[in-house]
C-alpha cells in the first residue's frame, strides 16, 4: 500500500526556513502517524514559508503543494495578511482560490485557524494580529466544505496547562 501524503502549507507558523532547527506541529503530526500506524505509512510534507501571505501561498501552490499529489493538506494562512494591513476582500478572494484549486486534487483539506502568540517578556509586542482573519478561514472553509480547527484552545491550555473544553 502507497503511503499516504500529508501536506501543511502556510507561514512561519506551519514551517521556517530552516526545519531542521525548529519543531513545528508537522513534525509532531508525522510522529503521532508513526507511532499509530508505523513507518513509512505516511509522508509529511512541510511547506510553510516565513512570512507568506495568501497571495504567496497562491503563486506557489502548483509546485509547492498541488504537484506533489496530497492525499490530505493542512492549510494555516492569513495572519501575514493582516500584519501587512491587505485588504480583507483581498484575503477571502485569494483563500477561496486555494481551496478551489487544492480541493480539485485533494478531497481532504484542513483550516487551520490562528491562535494568538504572547510574548511574555513583551506583551505590546505580541502579534495580536495574527487572528483578525479567522473569520474569514471560517466562511472559506464553509464555503468549500472544509472542517476548521481553532487553535486557540488548544494553545491557551497548553500555556495553561489544562485540558481544552
Amino acid at each position: 500500500m502507497k503511503p499516504i501524503r500529508v501536506v501543511f502549507a502556510g507561514d512561519s507558523i506551519t514551517g521556517w526556513s530552516d526545519l531542521s532547527k525548529y519543531l513545528k506541529f508537522s513534525h509532531i503530526i508525522e510522529c503521532m502517524i508513526e507511532a499509530r500506524w508505523g513507518a513509512g505509512k505516511a509522508v509529511v510534507l512541510n511547506r510553510g514559508i516565513g512570512g507568506n501571505t495568501t497571495a504567496d501561498l497562491l503563486a506557489r501552490l502548483p509546485a509547492d503543494v498541488l504537484d506533489t499529489k496530497p492525499d490530505i493538506v493542512v492549510l494555516l494562512i492569513g495572519g501575514n495578511d493582516a500584519g501587512q494591513k491587505m485588504p480583507r476582500a483581498t484575503t477571502a478572494a485569494n483563500l477561496n482560490r486555494i481551496l478551489t484549486q487544492l480541493r480539485a486534487v485533494c478531497p481532504r483539506v484542513l483550516l487551520l485557524q490562528y491562535h494568538l502568540l504572547p510574548r511574555p517578556e513583551a506583551p505590546e509586542k505580541a502579534w495580536s494580529h495574527l487572528d483578525d482573519n479567522n473569520d474569514l478561514i471560517a466562511a472559506a472553509a464553509k464555503e468549500h466544505g472544509c472542517p476548521v480547527l481553532g487553535m486557540a484552545p488548544v494553545m491557551r491550555a497548553a500555556v495553561d496547562d489544562t485540558v481544552p473544553a
